[in-house]
């Protein structure tokens, strides 16, 4: 299920009744971007702007309005909610949303429909019975404008066009486009023609009614060739409001439902409900508890089958609209996205569908230059272990005390004696097959030496890891937070000494303290986890300052941005807003580098495991050179080349997936957004 917020963009030209507040139309304008701001950073999945022509909504230019936002946000898609093409130039139309698609990097989607306000039809030159023929034309016309050049058009409603290019192209291709309606089945047949999107008001008691109306609209889109998969579908979920229970809910929004009401759109509109239980009980409404709520969408959804609700938080004060939606954003969206998955919009940087293949295309290029790092690190160790001095006989024998026939014999039998590339293609070809060759000092095999020593060194590089994010994490927010006081200064010296010194330097300082003056904890072994504490700590200190230093300067970046601003505006608490919001944007930057520093502490543990006399990797390869036992350090590089690759593959992409910016900087392919 995808979410959709919006806005009636109302001009509030009289007191709210429950607030109090008067607000200006540039306030007002202010409020509401604002609000598509805050739905981007909670993960709200489209913000939709409505346009009217008469009356007291003042959002007669969505397409300037919605492209402020696009400006000041990354991710969210932007619907029109909607337009009334019944009255419009699909001239300017084309030109104005193609514009909008490229500034939003093609997270527009557009959402026709003929426009329910009567009063706006003499303004354009029309009248109640020709709208809806109005309608088809125009879309017509747009549809050819976008996909086609050199348009050559005549129709009843504009002037006739002659071989017109309108530009810009639309940057998506196409743009998608929702069919905005009630039930009417004409609707449906013109979506479905198209193979466009249909969305339903879906108000009243008889569900059976839309019930039928989508499953008409499936139908004739299968009929019209169309994918099956590709049918989309939205209804219009009205206010919301969460409380701890559904009686808190309705008790408290009924003052914001009286006022609702007695504004000049409600007055206009009226409401055929007697009352705001009637309303909740006919609509697909959002008011009541958290599970109610998740009930109740998941209810019309399996009557629907719909892909998109939209909801609504006009008319509540700045803080309470902030505290709706975030209660929405964290107590039911999860719940319900899991309970009702949809591929629409998914795979899209920022929705942007056609990057899907270019992210495939982009997952395979990291994979195969992983596989080429990892097979030329194979080629390197090798390369450097053929040609230091002495072979794998000098590490078996004394070949001084043996006849050089006999040497020569051993050396042939190894097959040392054959060509270098010879003995590179049958080494990269037994490591392929799993076989690393047999251990001098032990006669066994080299792969289960290394898998046996492998769990140890892992543990202790996830837990120097846990010291070094979990300390480097909180010690920058609370430097970024305390900035130029006591505190902060502390910090940074604490980082300053953790970068400088080594970190087998800083084992033997907590083997001196803790185990042998005050003998807290036990300088060696690996018998339970005390043994791991000093280990942990001495490798993950050095990395504690570099995190730090990171978190905190990306911290007091996001403190200056304009959503923080806005955020501390209207009322929300400081602990929300600096770890909920700031300190989840401030972690994008540090992503990479707690990924590669993770990759860098498994280097680290082979020191460690020698200072503090653990088994692993690290006392493994120790040995090995001790010994010249060739294999094993071919075989343990090799290991943590594949680890340190895999590490750094991984943590390219999980950015790649975090990161909109990213995404949609990846090439565009042409086809119908997801």
């Amino acid at each position: 299920m995808k979410f959709l917020l919006f806005s009636a963009i109302n001009g509030i030209d009289e007191p709210n009744r429950g607030t109090g507040e008067r607000l200006t139309q540039q306030q007002r304008f202010r409020r509401i971007v604002d609000e598509a701001v805050l739905a981007d950073k909670l993960g709200i999945d489209a913000y939709g702007a409505g346009e009217r022509h008469t009356g007291s909504v003042i959002n007669s230019s969505p397409p300037v309005l919605l492209s402020h936002i696009a400006a000041l946000t990354t991710r969210i898609r932007l619907i029109t909610t909607v337009t009334v093409l019944s009255v419009l130039d699909p001239v300017r139309v084309a030109e104005d949303y193609a514009t909008l698609d490229h500034l939003s990097g093609g997270r527009l989607d557009l959402m026709i429909g003929k426009g329910g306000d009567v009063e706006q039809l003499p303004i354009f030159d029309l009248t109640v019975d020709q709208v809806r023929d109005s309608l088809a034309e125009r879309y017509d016309l747009l549809r050819r404008l976008w996909t086609e050049e050199q348009v050559t058009w005549r129709g009843r409603f504009r002037t006739p066009l002659d071989r017109v290019t309108v530009q810009p192209r639309p940057y998506q291709q196409p743009i998608r486009v929702w069919h905005a309606g009630s039930s009417r089945l004409s609707t449906a047949e013109t979506a479905a023609r198209y193979g466009d999107a249909l969305f339903s008001t879906a108000g009243g008691p008889n569900r059976q009614q839309y019930r039928a109306y989508f499953e008409h609209y499936r139908e004739r889109w299968q009929f019209y060739g169309h994918d099956p998969r590709g049918a989309s579908t939205g209804i219009s979920g009205g206010f919301l409001y969460l409380a701890d229970t559904t009686e808190r809910a309705i008790k408290q929004f009924e003052p914001h439902y009286a006022n609702y009401l007695n504004t000049s759109v409600g007055r206009k509109n009226g409401s055929p409900y007697d009352g705001l239980r009637e309303y909740i009980a006919s609509t697909p409404s959002l008011i009541g508890s958290p599970q109610d709520v998740i009930d109740r969408i998941l209810g019309y959804h399996a009557d629907y089958g719909n892909d998109v609700i939209n909801l609504l938080v006009d008319g509540l004060a700045l803080a309470e609209q902030s505290e709706q939606l975030e209660r929405f954003a964290t107590e039911v969206m999860p719940v319900v996205k899991k309970a009702a998955p949809t591929g629409l919009w998914e795979g899209a940087a920022n929705g942007c569908g056609e990057h899907g293949p270019a992210m495939v295309r982009f997952v395979a290029g990291r994979v195969l230059a992983a596989f080429a790092v990892v097979l030329g690190s194979l080629v390197l160790v090798f390369t450097i272990m053929h040609l230091l001095p002495g072979d794998l006989v000098d590490s078996l024998i004394d070949v001084t005390r043996m006849p050089p026939a006999e040497v020569a014999q051993l050396r042939h039998q190894l097959g040392l004696d054959r060509p270098f590339l010879v003995q590179l293609a049958g080494y990269v070809g037994g490591v392929l097959r799993g076989d690393f060759g047999t251990s001098l000092a032990t006669g066994q095999p080299v792969l289960p030496l290394i898998l046996h020593s492998f769990p140890a060194t892992l543990a202790l590089t996830l837990t120097g890891s846990l010291v070094a994010v979990t300390f480097g994490v909180v010690l920058g927010v609370a430097s970024a937070t305390h900035r130029n006081r006591s505190l902060d200064l502390v910090v940074r010296i604490v980082a300053l000494f953790g970068v400088s010194m080594p970190s087998f330097w800083i084992g033997i300082l907590l083997i001196i303290v803790f185990a042998n003056i005050l003998g807290w904890l036990p300088s060696m072994g690996a018998d339970g986890w005390q043994t791991l504490v000093l280990p942990s700590l001495a490798l993950g200190f050095g990395s504690v300052g570099v995190i730090a230093r990171l978190v905190r300067n990306s911290m007091l970046d996001v403190l200056g941005e304009p959503f923080v601003v806005t955020l501390r505006a209207k009322g929300l608490p400081e602990r929300l807003v600096m770890y909920r919001h700031a300190l989840r944007n401030a972690l994008l930057p540090a992503v990479t580098v707690i990924g590669l520093m993770s990759a860098e502490l498994l280097g680290g543990s082979v020191v460690i495991e020698t200072v503090f006399a653990r088994p692993g990797i690290g006392r493994l390869v120790a040995d090995a050179l001790t010994t010249r036992d060739i294999p094993v350090v071919q075989g343990v590089v090799f290991c943590s080349a594949v680890v340190y690759t895999g590490i750094n593959m991984i943590v390219d992409l999980s950015y790649s997936a975090i990161d909109p910016r990213l995404r949609r900087s990846l090439p565009r392919a042409a086809g119908r957004p997801g």
